[in-house]
């Protein structure tokens, strides 16, 4: 670390890589040291934008010694070969999630490496928006007694290019539903043992031309009896509709959603407010940012609660499970 700051190499400088590189350049504990990306038009702008070295091959941070730490946005086939070679080089890891693609080489992973000594942090960014971690808080307190239902919205206001769908097929469960996936385990407090999910198409032809999935339900059923149910689309035509809601044996919490602001109009025929804030980038803007905060005290030895390999693991075979489900019409035994 270079005058308390963990010097950093992110990988990647594509959509979700840039808004990485922007938030880690203005982080006080980070010294964003290098920007890895084979495009050199656009690793290059983004180096040049945050005042990083482009390099396009990612060996010349893992092979530095002074680096603390790699910061991995790449293309998700690649993450699980990224995390392995980044700990072979004994750094701390940040990984978009999900973990990888093939759950066979996630789990040689976390087999191998599960007690690692530095941290592998996995972005499941929504446990660090404010209102989702105060809500645990009131989970956690036992405010609300023993944890019965869970029930989570997920919506986005647009859908994905189609080459996006197309080269993702099935995508809304391990594209978007696993950060819900994650948050279920999260509260819950323990693992489903069954799952059951329903998928349809609703988009039109010319933006989903190959009739993929973009809209899902996920019923995830637990030993206990607790339950958590899981809606999510592709389309919100109002916003970006994020919502939680722990159901207990003495009460309710709620994570409502984030409008561009708080204020309400009251008239004699009508009540109004502003839109829901639009997308991800805004809705969880500062979550992005507390996530870097959790790392840097991650890797200075502090003890902080951050969504790990096992975490990463766990989140992608139910989302590859759930996508069995709706695919076979049925319910999914886990274990």
């Amino acid at each position: 670390m270079t005058a308390n700051k963990i010097k950093v190499g992110l990988i990647g400088a594509g959509f979700i890589g840039a808004l990485h590189a922007k938030n880690l350049s203005r982080h006080p504990g980070i010294e964003l040291a290098y920007v890895a990306e084979p495009n050199s038009d656009l690793g290059g702008k983004v180096a040049a934008e945050v005042g990083s070295k482009w390099i396009a091959d990612p060996a010349e941070i893992l092979s530095d010694s002074s680096v603390d730490a790699v910061w991995i946005a790449s293309p998700a086939s690649t993450h699980t070969d990224l995390i392995r070679r980044s700990i072979e080089a004994n750094k701390a890891v940040f990984c978009e999630k999900p973990v990888g693609m093939d759950l066979v080489e996630v789990d040689a992973l976390v087999d191998k490496y599960e007690d690692y000594g530095k941290p592998v942090f996995i972005g499941f960014n929504r446990r660090f928006d404010g209102s989702h971690a105060r809500l645990k808080e009131i989970v956690e307190s036992g405010a609300i007694g023993k944890v019965e239902m869970v029930s989570i919205t997920s919506r986005d206001p647009n859908p994905p290019p189609v080459y996006y769908m197309k080269a993702t097929p099935g995508g809304i469960f391990y594209d978007t539903i696993i950060h819900d996936l994650d948050i279920a385990r999260w509260l819950l407090g323990e693992e489903p043992v069954e799952v059951y999910s329903t998928a349809s198409c609703h988009l039109d032809n010319e933006v989903n031309p190959d009739r993929e999935y973009d809209a899902a339900t996920v019923t995830l059923k637990c030993a206990s009896g607790a339950v958590c149910q899981i809606t999510a689309s592709r389309r919100a035509v109002y916003g970006y509709d994020q919502r939680i809601e722990v159901f207990g044996s003495k009460g309710m919490v709620q994570s409502e959603n984030h409008g561009q602001s708080n204020v309400k109009l009251y008239q004699q025929d009508s009540i109004k407010q502003d839109p829901l804030q639009n997308f991800f980038i805004d809705r969880y803007a500062t979550a992005y940012v507390s996530e870097i905060d959790t790392f840097v005290a991650a890797c200075r030895g502090e003890k902080v609660d951050f969504p790990n390999l096992k975490d990463g693991r766990e989140a992608l075979f139910l989302s590859f499970e759930a996508l069995k489900s709706a695919r076979s019409d049925g319910p999914v035994r886990l274990g």
